[in-house]
């Protein structure tokens, strides 16, 4: 909202613009996208890169990557040193299989394994600014108690 005097422009839409003139009348228009580069390119350009997401799957019972998820690692790690101060976050699950006790450990040391290969393969510990399991609380495929699911039984990577 941008108010001038008894005057308001609600400002709620992409590349919207208002001005306020010499006189305290607002005008209002939509810009293009070449006239917010031209405009803003500089603080646009000085933005972080956005969050990037990783997913990692573990064999069941088990704080062991899957095959496929082992071989991805390298690839997750080039990912993240391209970023210029990464701050990484680490979660793990798992799925229903087992006690909601068991799991909340099992979650953390799924957490705890993703860390310490990123670190292996280069990343600062000081970058990894958050380890957490959330046991079966937050699963990614809902399923009833004692079920395994392979796509529940992960650690969510997030940098940004």
């Amino acid at each position: 909202m941008l108010r001038s005097g008894e005057r308001e422009v609600l400002v709620d839409r992409p590349y919207a613009s208002a001005t306020v003139l010499a006189d305290g009348a607002i005008e209002s228009s939509v810009l293009d996208s070449t006239a917010v580069t031209a405009e803003f390119g500089e603080a646009l350009s000085a933005l972080p890169p956005r969050p990037t997401e990783f997913v990692l799957y573990f064999v069941e019972a088990t704080d062991r990557f899957t095959e496929g998820s082992l071989a991805k690692l390298d690839e997750v790690s080039a990912a993240i040193a391209k970023h210029p101060a990464p701050e990484i976050s680490i979660t793990g699950h798992t799925d229903t299989a087992g006690s909601p006790k068991r799991n909340d450990k099992l979650s953390l040391a799924r957490a705890q394994r993703a860390r310490q290969e990123l670190v292996r393969r280069g990343i600062p510990a000081e970058c990894i600014i958050g380890v957490a399991g959330r046991g079966e609380r937050e699963l990614l495929i809902p399923t009833e108690e004692d079920v395994p699911e392979p796509r529940n039984r992960r650690v969510q990577i997030s940098v940004r």
